[in-house]
């Protein structure tokens, strides 16, 4: 049935003219997808190539980044370090000594502190001592950083107390 209506509509036949402008329009539609194409193809280059120039630049600066010379300062861990070549027994036997001539001085209460952790800092020091020959299960350098320690914070006491006695 629909053939039949097809068959009976008139058959019309443009003129060449209209045939050629259309022929024209998809030519340059064709032609300007195609400069289209080329447009991206030629910006996505310049990409690719601005990229690759950034990337070795960047490569030969971190080259020269990787040549510097460079040094380090050491550190020294103090409580490993020795304290002066002071006796300080034998100090402290001194301001002993001069606490029997000047009782009134060393019988002050900040001269009676200052003795008292003098003392206590000995006694720790001679309980670190008889530990460490007890238990082997102490690293030897934890026991001599402590003993260090304690060496130091009692010369710094025993200094103290020499400046107050000496006022």
């Amino acid at each position: 049935m629909k053939n039949e209506i097809y068959q009976k509509l008139p058959v019309y036949h443009p003129p060449d003219r209209v045939w050629h402008n259309i022929h024209q329009k998809l030519d340059a539609e064709e032609k300007s997808r195609n400069s289209l194409s080329y447009i991206w193809g030629v910006a996505a280059s310049v990409l690719l190539i601005l990229f690759i120039a950034v990337s070795m630049t960047s490569n030969i600066k971190n080259v020269s980044k990787e040549v510097q010379i460079t040094y380090s300062e050491e550190h020294i861990d103090t409580l490993l370090t020795h304290i002066p070549a002071t006796n300080e027994s034998d100090e402290f036997q001194e301001i002993e000594n001069l606490c029997k001539a000047q009782p009134i001085k060393c019988d002050d209460e900040y001269a009676q502190s200052l003795i008292q952790q003098i003392r206590d800092l000995e006694n720790a020091s001679i309980e670190l001592s008889q530990q460490a020959s007890s238990e082997q299960n102490i690293p030897d350098l934890s026991i001599e950083k402590h003993k260090n320690y304690i060496q130091k914070e009692k010369y710094k006491r025993i200094k103290k107390l020499r400046r107050y006695l000496d006022e």
